[in-house]
């Protein structure tokens, strides 16, 4: 678990109307003894959930001097982001950060759940963020270990983004009767990360339904790199290498792995051009998809994590660094802020080692959920409805507002697929929205 001195410190800025609403009932609902039901902090992406419950973390430790928290996350990049944010604010002495599987030990093991009951007893207050993004049956061994353990639970997190990968139906959080049936849910309306109205609009109309096509055509046509109406589905390569030509500063999130290799291969052509008079290269093997491949790293090039390997030093699936150098079988990294970590090769049963990293010129849409990017290129290059639900929204909220967004490929309202909902969860008697409460 991550519970270091903080490096940085500051002050909290000031909660909107809404989000302070939200801190007060929560304490309201943990003056209850015992609490009996959870509470779920919902809302649309960017609308501060995440600040929210930070702040929150601030106001208990305060006021429960000897009880620690503990933030979960569903993956290792978000503990990542998470992390920063609580150093920032100064709260690591009181906040631990771990991914749920370690901190509430859901892995397997011999068929049963290991549980890790001595860090538990610890604390008081345990939150869970991004709660789309686990399912609903490790969401109610969550709740039943709060039972145990005697610490109250707050889930946060935007139920329309995309659901866990390879998690059944019946199995998603947001599908969950039973779940939801032991929450306290709030709802925040307000945004706070898009800062245009027509980018809020659009991002409130593909939320729950497809754009129509005069709706996607109002919106997307000023972002198109080709005029709208010439969009072809399978661009030719020429237009591909033509468009990450054009914009070499921008991130490109793609639906699929595919697209994702093919702007890493010329972008990284691009950047030997750019380098590779300056430093030394060296080819190495990464694997991705379960296939490894050669790529060749030059320093200060950008690769993605692609396993979890060390929590504890940042170095997980997800997660970007700037290549440093390789030395053997090691491959030194640096973040940022320039922090070194090291990234040691895996070997496979054949004797062949490879580095568990690609190059992150490119990601998937899935990759980049819970971060805010400055300027985007958008590339779905799929009609998959399965790999669909959820993927367009969340392509389209990353970015504060329109004009850091750029759109390539076809784009048609078939890709506009929202996440399958439990209509309880949209009922007016289940979702408590905080505007009815000021």
């Amino acid at each position: 678990m991550f519970s270091s001195s903080a490096k940085e410190t500051g002050p909290l800025p000031g909660l909107n109307i809404e989000q302070e609403v939200v801190a007060r009932s929560l304490f309201q609902c943990f003056a209850q003894s015992p609490l009996s039901k959870a509470c779920v902090i919902l809302g649309k992406s960017g609308t501060g959930k995440t600040r929210l419950l930070l702040e929150f973390v601030s106001r208990y430790s305060t006021e429960n001097c000897d009880k620690k928290v503990l933030l979960a996350c569903p993956t290792g990049k978000l503990v990542v982001d998470l992390s920063t944010r609580v150093a920032s604010c100064g709260l690591f002495p009181v906040c631990d950060v771990d991914t749920c599987h370690r901190a509430f030990g859901l892995e397997l093991d011999g068929g049963t759940f290991v549980v890790r009951a001595r860090d538990l007893k610890v604390y008081g207050l345990v939150i869970i963020d991004e709660l789309s993004m686990i399912s609903s049956d490790a969401a109610q061994r969550i709740l039943a270990l709060s039972k145990r353990f005697s610490f109250e639970v707050v889930f946060g997190g935007d139920f329309r983004q995309l659901p866990p990968p390879n998690v059944p139906l019946s199995q998603r959080i947001c599908r969950s009767a039973p779940f939801w049936s032991c929450c306290y849910p709030f709802t925040l309306q307000t945004q706070v990360r898009i800062q245009d109205v027509v980018h809020q609009n659009f991002a409130d109309i593909i939320r729950v339904r497809p754009p129509s096509f005069d709706e996607l055509v109002s919106f997307v046509s000023p972002l198109a790199l080709e005029p709208f109406f010439n969009l072809k589905f399978t661009p030719t390569s020429d237009a591909l290498h033509a468009a990450v030509v054009a914009y070499p500063a921008h991130v490109w999130l793609c639906a699929t792995n595919e697209g994702v290799s093919k702007v890493n291969k010329i972008r990284s052509a691009l950047f030997v051009d750019d380098a590779l008079s300056k430093v030394r290269s060296v080819e190495v093997f990464c694997i991705v998809d379960g296939f490894s491949e050669r790529i060749e790293l030059i320093r200060d090039m950008p690769v993605l994590v692609l396993e979890n390997i060390n929590i504890d030093d940042f170095v997980v699936n997800g997660v970007v660094y700037h290549v440093v150098f390789v030395r053997q079988l090691t491959l030194v990294l640096r973040n940022d802020v320039g922090e070194i970590r090291l990234l040691s090769a895996i070997l496979a049963e054949d004797g062949s080692a490879f580095f568990p990293v690609r190059l992150a010129f490119a990601q998937t849409v899935h990759k980049s959920q819970g971060g805010t990017l400055e300027n985007v290129v958008l590339w779905i290059d799929t009609f998959c409805s399965r790999l669909l639900e959820g993927l367009a929204y969340v392509a389209f909220t990353r970015a504060r507002r329109c004009s850091s967004i750029k759109v390539f490929g076809c784009l048609r309202t078939a890709h506009f697929v929202p996440t399958l909902v439990y209509s309880g969860v949209l009922c007016s008697s289940l979702s408590v929205s905080v505007s009815s409460l000021l």
